[in-house]
């Protein structure tokens, strides 16, 4: 009898060692398992990259195998487990070390985090493209200069228009501003003019031969209105020429010679990627067929396609009223909402108004 109790004692005994709780580490749970970090049992791995149990919360064989304990109310449990220095911080949306979040991990010069970079692991910038960051008078994130600006386009600016030289809104006067640089980046594109260039009946395409010299489109003309720019890709020029009615008349590749209009576009350069390098489109007005249309034009310029890798498009509106040219550069970056998006009637970003006469 007495060999019999001492033989149910230790059996008792060693059955409640055996149900005593394991605790684990992120490195010794079975594979298939993690290690909840709150409750440091291994638990199972549920879809979503959480884990869970599959019987209400009662161990099954496996997991005493494991060492399991019981979960608790405490919520959803944690599968970062110890994040490293390159994620440090747990993103408990996601449920995953990241980089930085909404609110934690950025300071200083790059106090905003990219939740978009690396597919949601994130990055610390100085702004980001959706305005985070910025504030004030400089509202606009420039992403590839990382800086904070007034405006980046006409339409950052609600009832004004963005001057592309200082990047700051002003008001719409329907004036131009003379150019003398780019928005950052390359420099804007120098004249293509052929005045150095000898004809006797021949030019290139965009020019005419007048006095033995090849002189750019419309260039006799009172009223012109240019676009140039430096790269293979497709842009177009688009001008909105006034009516007498006060409504305006659509000139661009789809409507070179609209009847309601009385200038005309040359040619469509690069049209569709069709390497002619002319690089010049020309809104021109006849020389001898009375004076153009008072009243207000909008000039717009469109990026139509991409035809290499190139990541910087810079461009040059001219306006040239008599012997006056005046302007302003821009540049299209793979970044903008406008880049590579085709075109027809009423595309294009707006870049200047101007009053003739």
């Amino acid at each position: 009898m007495r060999a019999l109790l001492v033989a149910l004692f230790v059996g008792a005994s060693l059955a409640a060692m055996s149900c005593g709780p394991v605790r684990c580490t992120s490195t010794s749970c079975p594979t298939g398992l993690l290690c909840d970090p709150n409750t440091l049992a291994c638990l199972e791995r549920s879809v979503d990259g959480g884990s869970t149990r599959t019987d209400g919360g009662r161990p099954d064989a496996g997991e005493r195998d494991a060492g399991a304990m019981p979960t608790t109310d405490a919520g959803p449990p944690t599968v970062c487990g110890s994040c490293s220095l390159a994620t440090p911080l747990c993103d408990e949306a996601t449920r995953r070390c990241v980089r930085c979040t909404a609110t934690q991990g950025c300071f200083g010069d790059t106090p905003v985090c990219d939740l978009s970079f690396q597919g949601g692991l994130g990055k610390c910038e100085r702004c980001v493209a959706d305005g985070g960051g910025c504030g004030g008078p400089t509202p606009v994130c420039d992403v590839v200069n990382a800086r904070c600006v007034g405006c980046l386009r006409n339409g950052d600016c609600p009832g004004g228009r963005c001057d592309l030289l200082r990047l700051l809104c002003v008001a719409d006067d329907g004036g131009v501003t003379p150019f003398d640089a780019g928005v950052g980046g390359p420099s804007c594109p120098g004249p293509r003019d052929g005045g150095s260039l000898s004809c006797v009946t021949e030019c290139p395409s965009g020019f005419t031969c007048q006095g033995n010299e090849c002189v750019l489109n419309g260039g006799g003309a009172d009223l012109q209105v240019t676009l140039r720019w430096d790269s293979t890709e497709d842009l177009d020029l688009y001008v909105e020429e006034p009516l007498p009615d006060g409504g305006t008349c659509e000139i661009f590749y789809g409507a070179r010679t609209p009847a309601c209009a009385a200038g005309a576009l040359d040619l469509d350069s690069q049209a569709g990627c069709a390497m002619d390098l002319v690089l010049i489109e020309n809104v021109v007005y006849p020389v001898d067929g009375g004076r153009p249309p008072a009243g207000t034009y909008a000039v717009r310029v469109n990026h139509f396609r991409t035809c290499s890798a190139i990541q910087w498009v810079p461009f040059r509106v001219e306006v040239r009223k008599g012997p006056t040219t005046m302007g302003l550069c821009g540049v299209f970056k793979p970044s903008d909402p406008d880049w590579n998006v085709g075109g027809a009637s009423g595309a294009g970003r707006p870049v200047m108004t101007f009053t003739y006469p």
